[in-house]
């Protein structure tokens, strides 16, 4: 499983990046790189699921957080955005 957590981080980190350039500053703690790749895991298909599961925790749930505090793409500063684990369940929240 060592070998899966290596590519979670790279495809998360791949998606950092992405957001980066798009003006938003997200970190991302480890226990939602493992939770993905625990979920996005299988016997039958191995890694191929974490790309998804990187789509579905936190593409969508950063787009969600995003347009719920009604912020813009023609904004011209950097967000700072922290994705965490609460009582399992991953949460975003704005950093300072």
């Amino acid at each position: 499983m060592y070998s899966t957590l290596k590519i979670s981080r790279k495809i998360v980190n791949e998606f950092i990046v992405q957001m980066v350039s798009k003006g938003l500053y997200l970190t991302v703690e480890d226990s939602i790189i493992e939770k993905i790749n625990v979920d996005g895991y299988s016997k039958e298909y191995g890694a191929r699921n974490i790309r998804r599961k990187v789509q579905d925790v936190l593409e969508n749930g950063l787009a969600k957080f995003l347009l719920d505090n009604k912020i813009s793409k023609k904004r011209r500063d950097m967000v700072k955005v922290r994705a965490f684990m609460f009582d399992q369940v991953i949460k975003f929240e704005f950093e300072k």
